[in-house]
């Protein structure tokens, strides 16, 4: 197949949809499939401002990927038109209102923000919608039902993939080793956007665990974590996370909005429970005991604390692994592709 994806920038390796991206991406190659990425960077688009120039890309697109040289166009961000639409961040208009609840954005979008939810519901309930819309949870399935109804029937939900040899609990011990936390209890943050993830309630969770045991350490790591308390590191942007997530105790993420943050995979790959909310999509898909405790909200610092300290002493490091074992990348990509063959075959298209 010849397959077209529709991108506003294309940076492989920033964040968790770049990620996603290079690993659908490598199986689609892998497979004998041709890959393209249709970005502002391929069509230069046009305006005086970013709406105008977004505008302008949306209908590039459209023109430049409907000729028939493509078996399937996938959009993902600033489209107007495609097969499949995949929006690995979760509904924009549902990801606005979380922000807005967190008190994360003013009430008010931006008029970028507000040309991007725009462009989502163009595309959702235009004349001629996509043929399919990709889920990575059921949490988004359901944000989508609620703005959308009218594409329920074209909903799948191909929860994310992880690489298991890559995230493996063998290094712990050495990653413990080289950080220099042989001794201590690690809690671990990771995250490109902190606030949205939860950082102050990070810090608040790790300043009374630190008051009941100094052993306590924070290591946090992507985004700026501004001033952290005595007793936390930042480790900076990490190019290859899976030591950090190996040699940590608890992965700790109390995000207000995150439709299947991959780092949940990793860590649990790796061994590392995880303590989170229900406002995390995995959590549908790896449960909220054992390994994994979700809190009703980022504010609820009790709860929160309450699972760090229960994982802390009793860490199911061999169950954790193997809930991440239900996830291989591999099955994640090779559902994908199924699905763009799929689509490809209903117009007749070979394979």
């Amino acid at each position: 197949m010849r397959i077209a994806f529709v991108i506003d920038h294309h940076r492989p390796g920033k964040g968790g949809l770049e990620v996603w991206l290079a690993g659908i991406e490598k199986h689609l190659v892998t497979a004998g499939d041709v890959v393209e990425f249709v970005t502002h960077e391929t069509l230069s688009p046009r305006g005086r401002t970013r709406v105008a120039k977004d505008r302008d890309f949306a209908r590039r697109a459209r023109e430049y990927t409907s000729g028939g040289a493509f078996d399937a166009v996938v959009g993902l961000r600033h489209c107007l038109s495609c097969d499949l639409y995949a929006p690995h961040g979760g509904s924009v208009a549902a990801g606005f209102e979380a922000h807005r609840r967190a008190k994360l954005l003013p009430s008010i979008p931006s008029k970028k923000l507000r040309n991007f939810i725009a462009l989502e519901r163009e595309l959702l309930t235009g004349a001629a919608p996509p043929r399919a819309i990709l889920a990575v949870s059921d949490m988004v399935r359901r944000d989508l039902l609620e703005r959308y109804p009218v594409v329920a029937e074209r909903i799948v939900v191909i929860p994310n993939g992880v690489d298991l040899d890559r995230f493996h609990p063998s290094g712990r011990d050495a990653a413990r080793r080289n950080l220099g936390v042989e001794d201590r209890r690690v809690l671990l943050f990771l995250a490109g956007n902190p606030r949205l993830k939860g950082l102050t309630s990070v810090k608040e969770v790790f300043r009374r665990l630190r008051a009941g045991d100094e052993r306590t350490v924070l290591l946090t790591a992507g985004g700026d974590p501004g001033r952290l308390p005595s007793g936390a590191r930042h480790l900076g942007m990490l190019d290859h996370p899976e030591a950090a997530l190996a040699a940590a105790d608890v992965l700790l993420h109390p995000t207000f909005y995150d439709p299947f943050p991959l780092v949940v995979l990793e860590a649990l790959a790796c061994g590392t429970p995880v303590v989170t909310t229900v406002q995390n999509g995995a959590v549908d898909h790896v449960g909220r005991e054992g390994p994994v405790r979700a809190a009703a909200s980022p504010l609820d610092i009790d709860h929160l604390v309450r699972g760090v300290r229960a994982l802390f002493i009793d860490a199911p490091r061999v169950e954790a692994r193997g809930i991440a074992m239900r996830f291989p990348l591999l099955r994640s990509g090779r559902k994908t592709r199924d699905l763009l063959l799929d689509l490809a075959r209903d117009f007749g298209r070979p394979e």
